[in-house]
């Protein structure tokens, strides 16, 4: 074992109780539990709000982290992080398919007044294509929802690590941590920001 130092997530719809198996970590003074893990955070969100914390503990042999002292750094809607990070993880595969001008244009600038219309073209080519190239343009259609961000981030995260999984288990397990620090990056950035502007 030895001492670190790591952020600690939870959106709302987190568990209250721990869940040692998946990492979750019981804190009753924030409230609810935290993971370590940004993605296991966002797949139980049932919203875009998220509280951030800076945990000081222990790092098991088998990964496990017991907290030791926690401090809040930022709750806060995290609608704007979850819809770039989403568009993110449909931009690194959209070379498996070919999207309309509309779908690019609107995962590059997350432009308001292209959303429906990418939405609805990612949406209809999907249906149309097969394999690899079904699941890139469902990572778009849902970088494209017009509600409900957290569900779009989580589902466009988890086809791009399908998608990963057909170069073999190591590529999608390198997938999976990229997407966990691509995720962790963003939340922390629109953090700052939201701070900046509430300051």
């Amino acid at each position: 074992m030895h001492d670190v130092t790591t952020y600690l997530w939870a959106f709302e719809g987190a568990p209250i109780e721990a869940e040692p198996e998946s990492g979750w970590i019981e804190l009753p003074e924030h409230g609810t539990a935290y993971t370590p893990r940004a993605r296991a955070a966002l797949g139980r969100a049932t919203s875009p709000w998220v509280t951030i914390l800076v945990g000081e503990g222990t790092l098991a042999l088998d990964g496990s982290f017991e907290c030791a002292t926690a401090t809040r750094v930022a709750h806060f809607d995290a609608t704007l992080a979850l819809g770039y990070y989403a568009r993110v993880c449909a931009r690194r595969v959209v070379s498996w398919w070919q999207p309309s001008s509309a779908v690019i244009e609107f995962l590059e600038s997350g432009d308001p007044g292209l959303r429906a219309r990418a939405h609805h073209a990612a949406w209809s080519m999907s249906s149309e294509l097969t394999g690899a190239a079904r699941l890139a343009s469902r990572a778009a259609m849902y970088a494209a929802l017009p509600d409900r961000i957290e569900l779009a981030a989580r589902q466009a995260s988890s086809l791009t690590i399908q998608l990963a999984s057909a170069w073999g288990n190591d590529t999608m397990i390198a997938a999976h941590e990229c997407e966990q620090r691509m995720l962790a990056s963003s939340l922390l950035s629109f953090a700052q920001l939201a701070a900046r502007i509430a300051a």
